[in-house]
């Protein structure tokens, strides 16, 4: 079984009860869903299906099996693609931007969020006459 939000969207309501683990002091499952880029966020040892979820806790994806557990070697090749950041480029900032944010929806609000702070910062130094 492979539900997704884009394919599923009313069947998958009735897995909103699912709460992801908390951010501290817990260890998240972390099986990746077949066919998606996305993992499961549930506690580790948890019972019933895999579930992955976005923003604001909403559930985007339930399955029952995927991939295992990322290795200490998959994550040695994720430090190498950090270290290929300092490199520069538009394409290396955009493939390392993609492997930190989970999916697209929080990439966009997190793109408006930090537009938006600079838009306040500097109506801020406008309103307080700070020459720019």
């Amino acid at each position: 079984m492979r539900l997704t939000v884009e394919e599923n969207p009313e069947t998958i309501k009735r897995y909103g009860h699912l709460r992801p683990a908390p951010l501290w002091g817990s260890v998240r499952c972390g099986v990746r869903c077949l066919g998606t880029s996305r993992s499961c966020t549930l506690e580790k040892g948890h019972r019933g299906p895999h579930a992955a979820h976005g923003l604001f806790k909403r559930v985007l994806a339930v399955w029952d099996a995927g991939f295992p557990v990322r290795k200490s070697e998959d994550i040695a090749v994720g430090v190498v693609e950090r270290d290929a950041f300092a490199e520069g480029g538009a394409v290396t900032a955009w493939k390392a931007f993609r492997n930190v944010v989970p999916d697209m929806e929080t990439g966009i609000y997190l793109t408006f969020f930090v537009a938006f702070v600079g838009f306040v910062i500097y109506w801020l130094l406008l309103i307080l006459g700070v020459p720019l």
